[in-house]
């Protein structure tokens, strides 16, 4: 399994800055800091923000050898809604070992200020090389719509699934999650820790990103039909209303 962690800020400056770790349930965060914890294995990264020029991830661990550049990211929020595609630096094969208790930091750089369009960092941390899983997969729906979600703050709110699942225990294999403006998404599972979660589309024809589907990242969680998870939204616009539709890849297991 994985979980998911996040950086965000309105870009200030021209130069290259720090960007704010989101603060976490699960993750000690500081200011610029964010602690690694249990999940040391670096499996993804994904970058976006207004006229992003650069975005580099830093921990002590990783500057023995060389800081981790984001490469592709998504550079302009405004422009690239009907052709730019989201795009994931992933790494699940060759995961960079990371050390708990370190903090981990970004910085990015602009070519310009923006006041409303926040940068979005997201990184994914695993236990050890992803597994891709296979076998009999099918999709269910699930949404939410007129919640009122802050900008650089996780927001949690109960999803209403399109169906009722038949009473049994299932496991998260991908999602493809929309929601306006676009941004993040995790879930929280009932039972554990880990906030399995990604980057969200912004227009309902887009296509996620493939390896946020099919068992492809490997099995996000696993939950009770009478006890799903909850879903945690960061947007990449200002503060304001939203509304988010889910198409979630389930194995049933028992």
């Amino acid at each position: 399994m994985f979980t998911t962690v996040a950086f965000s800020e309105i870009c200030e400056g021209t130069s290259e800055e720090l960007c704010a770790a989101v603060p976490d349930s699960t993750h000690y965060t500081s200011g610029d800091d964010l602690m690694i914890g249990k999940y040391t294995k670096l499996i993804a990264m994904y970058a976006s923000g207004h006229a992003l020029g650069d975005c580099r991830i830093v921990s002590p661990s990783l500057r023995t050898k060389a800081d981790l550049y984001v490469s592709p990211f998504v550079n302009d929020l405004g422009g690239y809604a009907p052709y730019f595609p989201r795009r994931i630096d992933y790494r699940g094969d060759c995961p960079l070992t990371l050390v708990t208790n370190e903090m981990l930091n970004v910085y990015t750089t602009s070519s310009e200020v923006s006041a409303t369009q926040n940068r979005v960092i997201c990184i994914w941390l695993g236990e050890d090389v992803v597994k891709p899983v296979k076998g009999e997969i099918w999709t269910t729906s699930a949404y939410a719509t007129g919640k009122t979600i802050a900008e650089k703050v996780w927001t949690a709110f109960e999803l209403t699934w399109a169906q009722d699942l038949p009473v049994g225990r299932y496991q998260i294999v991908g999602v493809r999650c929309y929601m306006v403006n676009g941004g993040l998404f995790r879930f929280v599972p009932r039972d554990t820790a880990n906030r399995p979660g990604g980057v969200c589309v912004h227009e309902k024809a887009l296509v996620s990103d493939p390896i946020q589907r099919y068992g492809n990242l490997g099995v996000w969680l696993e939950f009770d039909s009478t006890l799903p998870p909850q879903l945690e939204a960061l947007p990449n616009a200002v503060a304001g209303e939203t509304e988010v539709y889910l198409r979630i890849d389930l194995i049933r297991v028992r």
